[in-house]
């Protein structure tokens, strides 16, 4: 093993258990320098991020300057990634909020709402080619949850609307009946997201894994 992975492994394996040490031991000074690491750690992935960015940003500007395929879409998404930029940080400088409120509202929250029309999309072609594959009650059964659920999200002509708001509430207790179902399913989900990252953490702090050494 080269002496730059021993040096890669220890610093590693040292910051990782430093910082599992600083939330279950009560003391501040490890609790202090593990924050520190937390910070380190955030400040270098936005330092990635930004990098990545710019590799982004040559590689479509590459791709537009030379014509190829899509070039257009390139310098499209080039040209709008870094006028967002420039105009946010000068509205920064200038404390300008409305310049940023503006473009959440009226370029980030409708690209928002299109990615969110093509989840529906794919959630419902999904459902329609699994009952293909498979047609058992779990596949039904799926089919039915989303249609329920898109339809007490979707909006209504008055006359079905007024029926089912109604006395007893029928579009809130079928919204609210599935929303549970699907709360829980997110929460499984983000569950199985925070045990995938303290395994991957923790193959990573007994050295099974060595990211560091690539």
């Amino acid at each position: 093993m080269r002496i730059r992975n021993i040096i890669g492994m220890i610093v590693a394996l040292s910051a990782g258990l430093l910082t599992a040490l600083g939330y279950f031991i009560p003391f501040q000074p490890l609790k202090d320098f593990a924050n520190s690491l937390l910070y380190i750690a955030v400040f270098l992935s936005s330092i990635a991020m930004l990098v990545a960015v710019i590799n982004l940003s040559r590689i479509h500007m590459r791709k537009a300057v030379a014509g190829k395929s899509g070039g257009g879409y390139s310098l499209l998404l080039f040209v709008s990634l870094w006028l967002t930029f420039l105009v946010v940080f000068y509205a920064l400088r200038s404390h300008n909020d409305a310049v940023t409120i503006w473009i959440v509202r009226n370029i980030q929250l409708p690209l928002e709402a299109s990615l969110s029309a093509l989840v529906v999309f794919a959630l419902l072609v999904g459902g329609v080619r699994l009952l293909y594959r498979r047609r058992d009650v779990m596949a039904y059964l799926f089919l039915a949850a989303a249609l329920i659920v898109l339809l007490a999200a979707v909006p209504l002509p008055a006359l079905l609307e007024g029926w089912l708001q109604g006395p007893d509430g029928i579009r809130q207790a079928v919204a609210s009946i599935f929303l549970s179902i699907a709360s829980g399913g997110g929460r499984g989900i983000l569950l199985g997201m925070a045990l995938g990252a303290a395994a991957t953490g923790l193959r990573i702090l007994i050295g099974v894994d060595r990211p560091y050494e690539r």
